[in-house]
């Protein structure tokens, strides 16, 4: 007898749970996982912006905080501007490292 081949299941929004195990759909105007209001604006989201500009890690998360910022918590606003400055350096040593090392750097 042939086994049927597990398929995740795909919710509303089209992303799929992996693990095996299913969670629940969660409504639309409170969904803090798939899209959190903090990082959405108007019709865009963040996560779209990042991978449409293919990103380095780095680069993608200073984009991140600096879209959240006073968003998610406007008593952190300063707070999410020095993530993404910090990010924003870490990315500008990981460039020097790779320049003087001859590596290969996003």
């Amino acid at each position: 007898m042939w086994k049927k081949k597990y398929e995740p299941p795909t919710y509303r929004d089209g992303m799929a749970q992996t693990n095996g195990d299913p969670i629940e759909d969660v409504p639309e105007m409170s969904d803090n996982v798939n899209h959190p209001a903090h990082y959405t604006f108007g019709t865009i989201e963040v996560i779209d912006v990042i991978e449409g500009l293919l990103s380095p890690y780095h680069l993608g998360n200073a984009v991140k905080y600096i879209a959240r910022a006073g968003r998610k918590d406007p008593a952190k606003t300063e707070e999410d501007l020095r993530k993404a400055i910090w990010y924003i350096n870490r990315y500008i040593s990981f460039l020097a490292k790779q320049k003087e090392g001859g590596g290969d750097a996003d």
